[in-house]
């Protein structure tokens, strides 16, 4: 007998929702009770801007391409097939170079 209670498939090509004047949007698809862990799908327009992370976030591009830059100026590349972890304190910036689709699961612990 399985454990699993429930599963949920995240479907590559669902819908997210972009707020009014945003370039960005995102559907969340599960959230823990704890409110510690979250998953979904998030979806941008070609932009940059600067990011301070305080959670982990584990990425799996699914179209498009983003270039991370941190403070020191190390940059990394991420396309469509790429899945990569940022940690918490990276600061730095996002550069969305091609239209975006990313899964994406984030931790952030209680404070």
């Amino acid at each position: 007998m399985s454990s699993v209670k429930k599963s949920i498939r995240l479907d590559p090509k669902m819908p997210c929702p972009y707020d009014a004047g945003s370039n960005r949007g995102f559907v969340t698809v599960f959230t823990d009770p704890t409110g510690q862990l979250e998953a979904g799908l998030w979806e941008s327009t070609p932009d940059k801007r600067s990011v301070h992370y305080t959670e982990a976030e584990f990425c799996q591009i699914l179209e498009g391409e983003v270039r991370l830059t941190d403070e020191t100026g190390h940059c990394e590349t991420y396309r469509a097939g790429d899945s990569f972890v940022i940690e918490p304190g990276f600061k730095g910036t996002w550069e969305t170079v091609k239209k975006v689709r990313k899964f994406w699961v984030i931790f952030e612990p209680k404070k």
